[in-house]
């Protein structure tokens, strides 16, 4: 799928504007024989749809666009939610440029991305829209069914009796930190991939003047960010920049130019159509979800088991706000079954009460109080704060983390969603 957007050159320049052509999926199906498809005329109909769209593309005239630069960056973490900034310099180049953008890697992308374009005169120009339908994520969100360890907010220490003469009565209350928050960044790479495995479109912007005046200097900020962490390990962000060769004349930019607009026009009927009669659906790229805040500090608990991976925490956005998710240990099944989790000398303190944490703002009004829990940190016992959670499911309740009674002491068990089947 191909977007292309509207973008003014200058206020006071003759300019040629391209529209959005492709904001249409085809309504795709299995193929049938010749007999299938005269039994249903539907069916047929779809079919020469199908021949028309592909007759289309390949009548395009072709770009004499080329790249002058490319670019490739990637985020310094594997689930990354950003927002992400770069600044881009237009290219000083006759009659048109394009910008196109997309993630390259293992595994696909989404998200949303705004552009805005600032030149020495004249308003900026904003552009955002999302990309992508969804991603593959699984390693970034928790699944259902998963044991869960989540990252202490302010792990303290059991308490301890007092000792000596000049020992306090009373412990002071401590005062709660600010949270830090690390904003997130992208680094160049050195060597940009010319094949994707799977190939992310995020943007493909072009916009150009029909004088053969030279572009004005333009200087482009592009961000991009998504609503929940995208697994972004191996994915690189690619940024093209496109624009007609230096040998190019007048004449012949004007006949393309000509040429792209005649096609544009039967394509557009084409599309038109599609969307009357059904067969085509609009896609719509309106952004719901601001940029969230800059990621949260966190420092991750004693892992639980063996073989325990981290997942970082995330922003939630609901009922117009974001709201933090802490991160947690996921902890396999295989190893609560095998007993590779945390052990400890002797059984926790009893749990502590938590009537403050509890009046921290829910991030969902599907969000459930999952209380805190004693971990063993090799040492002592260490006590981690309870948190708001967001369920898979409505059927889905919590486990609460506790300690199993051994002969030799204690064994850590996880807390994790539980489903129930039935009434």
């Amino acid at each position: 799928m191909l977007w292309l957007l509207a973008m003014k050159a200058r206020p006071l320049s003759k300019l040629t504007s391209l529209a959005l052509l492709c904001a249409l999926v085809a309504c795709g199906g299995t193929s049938r024989s010749p007999r299938q498809q005269a039994a249903d005329p539907e069916a047929a109909e779809r079919a020469a749809a199908q021949a028309r769209r592909e007759e289309l593309e390949r009548s395009r005239p072709a770009s004499p666009l080329v790249t002058r630069r490319r670019a490739g960056y990637r985020a310094r973490e594997r689930c990354g939610q950003g927002p992400y900034r770069l600044e881009i310099a237009s290219l000083d180049a006759r009659y048109a440029e394009q910008l196109v953008v997309y993630a390259c890697g293992p595994r696909a992308v989404s998200g949303a991305a705004r552009l805005t374009v600032t030149e020495a005169y004249g308003k900026p120009r904003v552009d955002e829209r999302t990309y992508g339908g969804s991603g593959d994520n699984e390693a970034c969100v928790a699944a259902p069914g998963e044991q869960v360890t989540r990252a202490p907010a302010d792990a303290t220490p059991e308490p301890t009796p007092p000792a000596g003469r000049g020992a306090r009565r009373g412990a002071r209350a401590k005062t709660a930190k600010a949270p830090v928050e690390v904003p997130p960044s992208l680094e160049a790479v050195q060597v940009v991939p010319s094949q994707c495995q799977i190939r992310s479109s995020i943007l493909d912007n072009r916009w150009w003047m029909d004088d053969g005046v030279p572009l004005p200097r333009a200087r482009l900020v592009l961000e991009l960010w998504s609503e929940l962490p995208n697994d972004l390990d191996g994915v690189v962000f690619v940024v093209e920049q496109r624009a007609p060769p230096a040998a190019m004349t007048l004449e012949q930019w004007t006949a393309y130019t000509a040429d792209e607009a005649r096609w544009y026009q039967r394509y557009k009927a084409f599309s038109d159509e599609e969307l009357r009669t059904g067969r085509s659906i609009a896609l719509d790229t309106t952004v719901r979800a601001p940029t969230p805040p800059a990621p949260r500090l966190e420092t991750p608990p004693l892992r639980p088991s063996a073989h325990a991976t981290w997942v970082p925490g995330y922003w939630h956005y609901e009922g117009g706000e974001y709201h933090w998710l802490s991160g947690f240990w996921r902890t396999p099944a295989s190893d609560i079954a095998e007993h590779l989790t945390v052990e400890a000398p002797r059984p926790p303190p009893p749990p502590r009460p938590e009537p403050a944490a509890r009046q921290l703002a829910a991030p969902s009004a599907r969000a459930v109080w999952t209380p805190g829990y004693w971990q063993w940190d090799g040492a002592a016992f260490r006590w981690v704060e309870g948190a708001w959670r967001i369920p898979p499911s409505e059927r889905h309740t919590w486990v609460p983390t506790r300690w199993k009674a051994t002969a030799s002491g204690a064994i850590l068990a996880p807390g994790g969603w539980s489903i129930r089947f039935g009434r």
